[in-house]
C-alpha cells in the first residue's frame, strides 16, 4: 500500500510540473476576478493564456481596456456598480472598452462610462459579439459604436452620452461600414443635444435592428448612406424626427409608434406597416425621388395611422395600401402618392393617384 501512495504521489507530482518547452497547453477554461477596489487591472487579466478565459469584473476599474482575442467574457453581477470606466485622457483612443479582430465575446451586466469618444467599440469582430444587461453612460460621442462588426446588444441601455459632440454626430448607438447590429429591449434616450444627436444609426450599408425597444432623440433613428434601420414593435420619439432615411438609406416599420416626424430624401425608402404616429400636427417630408409605403400584406395583418400632415413632392413617391391617414395628404412638384381602395385619408391634395 505505501508503494502505491508513493507511485502516485509521483504521478501527481509529474502532472503539475511544468511541461518542456514547446508542449504547454493552456488550460481549456479559466475564470479570474478582477477587484477593481483594489487595483487590479482587467487588462492584465486578459493576458492570461485559455481556450476560455471568463473576467469577473467586481466594482468599477478605471482603464480603457482592449480585447484582441477570442473567446472572452467579461461580466460583473450588478450593472450599477461593477464596470469600466475611462481614465479620460486625452492621449488614448478615446474608448473605454474596444473589441478588435475578436470572434465569441460576451459582455454581461457591466457600466461602461467616461470614455472622451466611444464607450464601446468594436471592431472587425464578425462572430458572437453579444452584449447582455449593460449600461453605456456619459461617454463623449457615442455609447458603442460597431464598424466592420456584428454585435447583438440585449436588455442594454444607452444615456447621457454625446456631450462632446460639436461638429459631427453622435448619441446612443451606431453601427458603421457594412455592420449587422441588433438591439432587443433596449433603452436609447436621453442623450446630449449637442451638436447632431441621435438614438441610433444604420451607416454606410449597415444594418440596425431594434425589437421591442424604446430610442428618443433629437432625432430618434437615422439610416443614411444605403443604411437600413429594421424597426420591429418598438417605439421611436424624436423631438426633430421620429426617423430619417437619408441618401439611399432605409427605414422599415412593423409595428410599434412614431412621436414625431419622417423625414426620408434623396433616394431613400421607407416601408411602414402597422406603425402609428401618434402626435398630430405633424408633417412628414418624403422628397428627392424617396418612396413612403404605408402597406399591409395579406400574411401581415397590422395597419398604418399617420396622424400628421404627409408631404410627397420633389418627384417622390408614396403608396398608402389599407392604412389611414388621418389629416392631409399634399403632393407637389412631380410627387405623388397612390392609394388603393381600403385606404382612409383625409383631405388630398395634388395627388392624381390618391382621390
Amino acid at each position: 500500500m505505501a508503494g502505491r501512495f508513493r507511485t502516485l504521489v509521483a504521478l501527481a507530482t509529474l502532472a503539475l510540473a511544468p511541461l518542456p518547452s514547446g508542449a504547454q497547453e493552456a488550460p481549456t477554461v479559466w475564470t479570474i476576478t478582477v477587484d477593481c477596489g483594489s487595483g487590479q487591472s482587467v487588462n492584465r487579466a486578459l493576458e492570461q493564456a485559455a481556450q476560455q478565459l471568463i473576467v469577473e469584473v467586481r466594482g468599477e476599474c478605471v482603464e480603457d481596456v482592449v480585447v484582441r482575442r477570442d473567446n472572452v467574457t467579461l461580466r460583473g453581477v450588478d450593472p450599477q456598480r461593477d464596470g469600466i470606466r475611462s481614465p479620460g485622457t486625452e492621449d488614448g483612443d478615446g474608448a473605454a472598452l474596444t473589441i478588435r479582430d475578436s470572434r465569441r465575446v460576451t459582455i454581461a451586466n457591466l457600466r461602461i462610462s467616461g470614455a472622451t469618444r466611444d464607450g464601446l467599440r468594436v471592431l472587425d469582430a464578425t462572430d458572437d459579439i453579444i452584449v447582455t444587461n449593460s449600461r453605456f453612460e456619459s461617454n463623449g460621442v457615442w455609447g458603442a459604436s460597431v464598424n466592420d462588426s456584428a454585435v447583438a446588444f440585449v436588455e442594454s441601455s444607452f444615456t447621457g452620452n454625446g456631450a462632446r459632440v460639436v461638429d459631427s454626430i453622435g448619441g446612443g448607438l451606431i453601427g458603421a461600414r457594412g455592420s449587422d447590429v441588433a438591439c432587443s429591449e433596449c433603452l436609447i434616450e436621453l442623450n446630449s443635444d449637442s451638436g447632431l444627436n441621435f438614438g441610433a444609426v444604420a451607416f454606410t450599408g449597415s444594418t440596425l435592428r431594434l425589437i421591442d425597444s424604446r430610442v428618443a432623440g433629437e432625432t430618434a433613428v437615422l439610416a443614411q448612406s444605403y443604411g437600413r434601420a429594421l424597426i420591429d414593435s418598438s417605439e421611436l420619439e424624436g423631438t426633430t424626427w421620429a426617423f430619417q432615411a437619408n441618401s439611399y438609406g432605409t427605414v422599415e416599420v412593423r409595428g410599434g409608434t412614431l412621436s414625431g416626424p419622417m423625414l426620408a430624401k434623396s433616394y431613400s425608402t421607407v416601408d411602414l406597416r402597422g406603425a402609428t404616429q401618434v402626435l398630430n400636427q405633424l408633417q412628414n417630408f418624403i422628397t428627392e425621388s424617396s418612396k413612403l409605403i404605408a402597406d399591409r400584406l395579406e400574411s401581415n395583418q397590422l395597419e398604418t395611422t399617420l396622424s400628421g400632415v404627409t408631404l410627397v413632392t420633389d418627384f417622390s413617391t408614396g403608396r398608402l395600401v389599407r392604412g389611414t391617414a388621418v389629416e392631409s395628404l399634399i403632393c407637389a412638384l412631380k410627387g405623388d402618392i397612390f392609394c388603393d381602395g381600403t385606404a382612409v385619408r383625409g383631405s388630398v391634395e395634388g395627388c392624381s393617384s390618391c382621390r
